[in-house]
């Protein structure tokens, strides 16, 4: 199975596994809520309603009343007979001040704090103990909405049980909690995977910017849920988190886009980017000085989300009309891609008319899983891409290894040397810089006697203990057949003759054991001088003059001991 495909198999398995998990949960928890049913019961009916004046009885509360908003409404019912120890009057509100009353006691009260920045007390579930001395008493609820409009939504009550009636809520949204997860979890996946590969990426930015886009979405979905807000409480802090999330959201989208495109350089997409800034900072300034609300001022940021969309919607129309500049596989990417926006575009708008005409607790039903298969489809597409890019990175990464490293010795080969000799002749601290020259005696010998493959041998092993000894110091590299070089930093001459006898004692300790031949490395040494060297060549060139003097002494000395054996060896014949 190739890399992609185990992607692939892994994303698949991964929501699959979510689902089952969910699954497994609802199956189980059913019928233990079915069980205590009884303890958590619709509360709509018989509510008498006051507004503007005018009361009204209704069978079943309605979802909106129209009028004045600002005027704020009461409700009042009488509370039953025969109250148990611990009831929660439960509903759900939004933006609006409450106050819950029963026998003209206040049990409940939702204000916006006189030092808040905000008008808004955000929204949330609201949980109102009544325990069992107010049975048979009027409950009155009063809402008065914070933001100015021309109809007061009303709640859908439930009475009873607090802990079964937050089972339920996570039981209801449990797959879009999954959905939720699965998008965060998304996106971290693709940000690690971009940090860990970006240089294999060579500069592709689209995974950071779709990872990046699915956390943020997937965290905004879930606080649209009201789950979080449920279990931790600071309803008004999670609501300000959606509205900053939803302004600055758009910032990766424009990129995740520009990347998937092509698009080197877009000045429609910066002023986009930027406007989503200023719309940022703008609305934050509002806000801080209870001008306006980060809600009041929506309307901009839902502006440049229609003009961002509209943009999109042109460049890809333009991308498919121009065939004879792209190739089939980018013809295809924008084809998924402009599907994928048909689906997102028409969630939106089942939303947007699912929001206006029914009152629900979640403002994301609909796009949440829109945004999911957007995200699914092009996460898998991203990963087949971006894996063949990391193939083909590797793929260069490995010509690049072979072109610039000797086959043998795995050290840098000469073609190497002299572009570093090249770039070190412009560096200002080159006075700095030693060059060590080394050259293996007897090689030929080597070759002669005990056949080329013990002449390999010699190489790797003198290789190795080369790079061992002045690997740590600079750069090494294979010059010759038998000739090596060390470019060192910082190595005075004096420390070049220490590291020099460590180099000949590994040697000297491996002579003998293996075979009859001598290994040796003449070796020589100079520090660049900006009075003897017009460049690193004439240092270079200075090294090997010093290597070859040591060479010849050595060669000296091994016919001077030679001579001496066989003169010892005919007086004792």
């Amino acid at each position: 199975m190739t890399t992609v495909k185990r992607w692939t198999s892994f994303f698949v398995q991964l929501i699959i596994a979510f689902f089952v998990v969910i699954a497994i949960i609802l199956f189980m928890a059913e019928p233990i809520l079915k069980g205590e049913e009884e303890s958590l019961i619709s509360y709509e009916q018989d509510w008498k309603l006051t507004f503007d004046g005018e009361t009204s009885v209704y069978d079943v509360l309605p979802d909106k009343i129209e009028g004045n908003a600002l005027l704020g409404c009461e409700m009042t019912k009488e509370l039953p007979a025969n109250l148990m120890d611990e009831n929660y009057l439960i509903f759900f509100s939004a933006h609006q001040e409450v106050h819950v009353y029963a026998k003209d006691e206040l049990l409940y009260a939702l204000e916006v704090p006189e030092n808040s920045i905000s008008k808004t007390v955000g929204c949330g579930w609201i949980f109102v103990p009544i325990n069992n001395r107010y049975s048979g008493e009027t409950l009155r609820v009063v809402l008065n909405p914070v933001y100015s409009g021309t109809e007061i939504t009303l709640p859908r009550f439930e009475f009873g049980d607090k802990g079964l009636s937050i089972t339920r809520k996570i039981q209801k949204k449990s797959i879009a909690i999954c959905v939720c997860f699965c998008m965060i979890l998304f996106g971290i996946i693709l940000v690690t995977v971009w940090l860990f590969s970006r240089d294999a990426l060579r500069g592709y930015h689209g995974i950071l910017w779709l990872g990046t886009f699915s956390m943020a979405l997937g965290f905004w979905s879930l606080l649209e849920t009201q789950i979080i807000q449920i279990l931790f409480g600071h309803e008004f802090l999670w609501n300000q988190c959606s509205f900053i999330i939803i302004k600055l959201a758009l910032i990766p989208v424009i990129r995740f886009v520009e990347a998937t495109y092509g698009i080197k350089e877009s000045r429609v997409f910066n002023v986009l980017c930027s406007l989503c800034i200023l719309d940022m900072i703008g609305t934050s300034i509002l806000q801080f000085m209870r001008v306006a609300d980060y809600r009041e001022s929506n309307v901009l940021t839902l502006l440049l989300y229609a003009s961002t969309a509209v943009w999109i919607l042109v460049y890809t129309v333009r991308l498919l009309i121009k065939k004879e500049r792209q190739s089939e596989k980018a013809r295809r990417v924008v084809w998924m891609h402009a599907f994928c926006l048909g689906v997102v575009a028409t969630t939106v708008i089942v939303q947007i008319v699912f929001y206006s005409t029914v009152n629900p607790d979640d403002s994301s039903v609909f796009i949440r899983y829109g945004v999911f298969f957007y995200i699914v489809l092009i996460t898998v597409s991203f990963l087949n891409n971006s894996l063949d890019l990391l193939q083909a990175g590797e793929k260069m990464e490995h010509m690049e290894e072979v072109a610039t490293r000797d086959a043998l010795t795995k050290l840098r080969n000469r073609t190497v040397f002299e572009r570093d000799m090249y770039e070190l002749d412009g560096a200002d601290d080159k006075s700095r810089y030693g060059i060590a020259m080394f050259d293996l005696n007897n090689l030929k010998k080597f070759n002669d006697k005990l056949g080329h493959s013990m002449g390999d041998y010699y190489i790797i092993v003198c290789s190795e203990i080369i790079q061992d000894v002045f690997g740590e110091r600079g750069n090494v590299y294979r010059t010759g057949g038998d000739e090596f070089c060390a470019v060192m930093k910082g190595v005075a001459e004096r420390n070049f003759h220490v590291l020099e006898k460590e180099m000949n004692a590994r040697l000297e300790a491996i002579n003998g054991k293996f075979f009859d031949e001598r290994m040796e490395i003449a070796s020589g040494y100079a520090v660049y001088d900006a009075v003897l060297d017009q460049s690193m060549q004439d240092t270079c060139s200075r090294a090997d003059k010093a290597m070859y003097v040591k060479k010849t002494e050595m060669k000296r000395r091994a016919l001077e001991t030679e001579k001496s054996k066989s003169d010892k060896g005919e007086f004792k014949f």
